[in-house]
């Protein structure tokens, strides 16, 4: 499994170290490579869990670094991020509203 944030400590990928096409990287190496949504959890359980040939087998995750937090998600400077704590506590009240909007219209 990699995680393919595409963000660096000083940047992102594309800037300051290029990965270039990731499958094709490691299907040359002979895996059975995939890439997919690393934030849908769906789709990292059917990776995880689909049958296995005979080749070895690199699941390739697309995310967003702070997925899920807006103000994460568009600041460049989120791969090492210094925040107050009333900030991390903001955002985290968020993620458990939406988490609780979630869970009540499940029932």
């Amino acid at each position: 499994m990699i995680d393919n944030n595409k963000r660096q400590l000083d940047g992102t990928t594309e800037h300051v170290l290029d990965t270039f096409d990731l499958r094709a990287k490691f299907e040359a190496f002979g895996f059975d490579a995939v890439r997919i949504d690393g934030n849908d959890i769906d789709q990292v359980y059917d990776a995880l869990t689909s049958p296995i040939g005979d080749k070895p087998k690199c699941i390739i995750l697309d995310t967003i670094k702070g997925k899920g937090i807006k103000e994460v998600e568009e600041d460049p400077g989120n791969h090492s991020m210094d925040k107050p704590d009333e900030v991390w506590a903001r955002w985290q009240k968020g993620l458990e509203d939406e988490l609780a909007a979630l869970e009540k219209e499940a029932e």
